[in-house]
């Protein structure tokens, strides 16, 4: 391959580029099925992006956007259901 075509591919430092933000420094994701220099990008950047944009598909591939599961935030947890049937078996088991 070129030395310009693989500089492209992954940097001047031989390393992947964020398509969003072209920043080499970071981990990159390949959230899509998109290749060479449209495959990398970091989580936050494409995050960023999917929330501004709106878009759930790749633009370029039309796949969807593969995204890491996350924990919801502790505020947006549900509570379980204590009757106080269970309570009270609870407590008692406590004695």
């Amino acid at each position: 391959m070129a030395p310009a075509i693989l500089e492209s591919l992954l940097g001047r430092n031989g390393r992947a580029v964020c398509r969003i933000c072209q920043s080499e420094t970071g981990i990159m994701i390949r959230p899509c099925a998109c290749a060479g220099t449209m495959a990398d990008i970091h989580e936050n950047c494409l995050n960023e992006w999917v929330s501004i944009s709106k878009a759930e598909k790749c633009e370029i591939c039309k796949e969807s956007y593969a995204q890491a599961e996350r924990f919801r935030p502790i505020h947006e947890w549900e509570k379980p259901k204590i009757t106080f049937r269970v309570s009270l078996f609870y407590f008692q088991q406590r004695k």
